[in-house]
């Protein structure tokens, strides 16, 4: 269920996951701008 401390976990893990990526988006965007 939604209340159960194992589907908050992956929840977390696949915010953790979501969050990198666009970390990874930003930077690459910053760089190309730097290169520029």
């Amino acid at each position: 269920g939604l209340n159960s401390p194992f589907d908050n976990t992956r929840t977390k893990q696949m915010d953790l996951k979501e969050l990198l990526n666009y970390l990874k988006e930003i930077i690459e965007h910053t760089t190309l701008i730097f290169e520029k």
